[in-house]
């Protein structure tokens, strides 16, 4: 965290005031030194961590400031057994390609949110991304493509109450593909 680029028009010295403004449910993090220009905090478990600092020069509080920082599970290779992606454990961070291995099933509980950074989940096996109404599992830049493999070797992809911001799915591969995909309830922007 840094608040060195705060400045005062009239040169008075500044004090800070740093807060968390949300931090995850679980969460006991503190920080290092609230009144610091640069405190730090050690983040214990994933989520989003959303800190605000004031700025007062002796006469005036400035406009909040927000910062967010987000703390994710990194996911990448291979998925040899079945895994499931819960709630608490999100956001989950692909930091490389996911397979999901044939005969193997990766659940996405509801409320997930998969941050791909045009990353891929790679379907071999099956896909079950199931939200709800209230709980929609968001795909931010994720794209959900099927593997190929022998024609006895079916993929499955099922996505409901899903939230697909930019990213794809199931996009064309030039091989032949077998298997299927059920999409529904679902918004792509």
């Amino acid at each position: 965290l840094d608040g060195s680029c705060s400045s005062d028009t009239d040169g008075d010295s500044l004090s800070y005031t740093w807060s968390f403004a949300s931090r995850p449910v679980s969460s006991s993090a503190t920080l290092s030194n609230s009144t610091s220009e640069s405190p730090s905090f050690v983040a214990d478990v994933v989520g989003d961590y959303v800190l605000s600092l004031t700025v007062n020069d002796s006469d005036l509080d400035s406009v909040v400031d927000e910062i967010t920082i987000t703390v994710a599970t990194s996911v990448g290779g291979i998925i040899s057994s079945n895994t499931t992606w819960n709630l608490i454990n999100s956001p989950y961070l692909i930091t490389s390609k996911v397979q999901i291995a044939h005969g193997i099933t990766l659940q996405i509980d509801e409320g997930v949110k998969v941050i791909g950074n045009d990353g891929d989940i790679q379907v071999f096996g099956i896909l079950n991304a199931i939200g709800s109404i209230n709980a929609k599992i968001k795909f931010d830049n994720v794209n959900i493509v099927p593997g190929n493999g022998p024609t006895n070797e079916w993929l499955t992809i099922n996505i409901d109450y899903a939230e697909v911001n930019s990213g794809s799915i199931y996009y064309p591969t030039g091989n032949a593909v077998y298997g299927s995909l059920s999409l529904r309830n679902s918004i792509l922007l």
